[in-house]
């Protein structure tokens, strides 16, 4: 082969590459289009069925500390499919209900080995959040003032307190930090 035909040859794989990745990217974009569209679709269902179950529900205030109270949301007694959770007062919906709500809105803290996901979150006050348990054993998880003993793959829904920054604790250990604004 001479040297004219072996550069014809690398030329021609070349372009056979670029016309590749060229596809490829289109193929991403389209894909990302479509799957960005679902997931606008899928957040407002989300977002209605949130509303949804916070409208529903009955709140008290319950006293934690002489300095702080927090509200307690119980539920109508038309919920089915129920979980313990393993905290005092807080919601018991069924965990399938819980992760679709938490999980699209973002409002989720998931516990594995005593570190969370995400380590960090920012909630407006009054807010419902879920701190889901994924371990087998149970954990005691500290929120400003307020402590819920959380069994082995349980959950509690919590809700964002007084405003100002305040850390997540995992059975005495750091495990995130959460923000409540305004």
């Amino acid at each position: 082969m001479n040297k004219e035909t072996k550069i014809m040859v690398v030329i021609a794989i070349a372009v056979v590459v670029v016309l590749f990745i060229v596809g490829m990217i289109v193929n991403y974009s389209r894909d990302k289009a479509a799957t960005q569209t679902a997931e606008q679709n899928q957040n407002a269902d989300t977002q209605q069925n949130f509303e949804e179950l916070t409208s529903a529900s009955s709140t008290e205030t319950a006293s934690t500390s002489a300095s702080s109270t927090i509200k307690v949301t119980k539920p109508k007694p038309t919920v089915t499919s129920k979980t313990s959770v393993g905290a005092e007062g807080a919601i018991t919906q069924s965990y399938a209900d819980a992760l679709k709500i938490y999980s699209a809105s973002g409002y989720r803290i998931q516990i594995v080995n005593c570190v969370s996901t995400p380590n960090s979150l920012t909630l407006k006050k009054g807010v419902k959040f879920m701190i889901d348990n994924r371990d087998s054993t149970t954990h005691k998880i500290k929120v400003d003032t307020t402590t819920y003993t959380v069994k082995g793959y349980g959950f509690v829904i919590a809700v964002a307190g007084k405003v100002g920054s305040t850390n997540l604790y995992c059975d005495g250990r750091n495990a995130a930090k959460i923000v409540i604004e305004k």
